[in-house]
C-alpha cells in the first residue's frame, strides 16, 4: 500500500423520509443530526453521527441495522440528513475508514482507533457538512 489522495464530493442533503432520493450508485454516505434553517428551508448539520460506504448507497441507508441508534443522537427539533459522495468500488472503503478514524463519528465502531492503510487525503467538496475540506488519516502504528 503506499499514499494516496482522493477528491469527493458530496452533492447536497436528502432529509430523513427521502432516503429514496439518495442515488444507488457506489460511494461513501454521512449521516448528520441537522436543524432546519427556517429562513432558507434548507437543512444545516450540526453533528456527524455516522460515515458507511457502500456499492448502492441508497439501498445501504434504507436497510442499516444502525438506523435506530443514528435516532439516539439527534437533538430535539432536529432531522437526520444524509449526505452522498460517489467513490469508485475500489476505493470506497479506504476513502469511508479515513473519514471515520479521523471525525470519529459516535454511531461508528470499526476504524476509530485503527487505521490499516497508508497515508490517505480526501479532499473534500459541496456539502461537506463538519468535514471540513480535508481529512488526512495516517497508518496507525500499533496495530491491533
Amino acid at each position: 500500500m503506499s499514499k494516496a489522495n482522493y477528491t469527493i464530493h458530496f452533492d447536497g442533503y436528502w432529509r430523513e423520509g427521502n432516503e429514496r432520493d439518495v442515488p444507488a450508485l457506489s460511494g461513501v454516505y454521512c449521516v448528520y443530526d441537522a436543524r432546519m434553517v427556517l429562513r432558507t428551508g434548507q437543512l444545516k448539520p450540526q453533528k456527524l453521527i455516522y460515515v458507511g460506504e457502500s456499492d448502492n448507497a441508497r439501498k445501504h441507508i434504507t436497510s442499516n441495522p444502525k438506523r435506530a441508534e443514528w435516532q439516539k443522537h439527534i437533538e430535539r427539533d432536529n432531522h437526520i440528513c444524509y449526505a452522498f459522495a460517489p467513490v469508485a468500488s475500489a476505493d470506497r472503503k479506504r476513502v469511508a475508514a479515513a473519514l471515520i478514524h479521523v471525525h470519529k463519528p459516535p454511531v461508528n465502531d470499526q476504524f476509530i482507533k485503527v487505521f490499516t492503510w497508508d497515508r490517505t487525503n480526501v479532499m473534500v467538496a459541496g456539502m461537506v457538512g463538519t468535514l471540513g475540506s480535508l481529512t488526512t488519516a495516517h497508518k496507525s502504528k500499533d496495530i491491533i
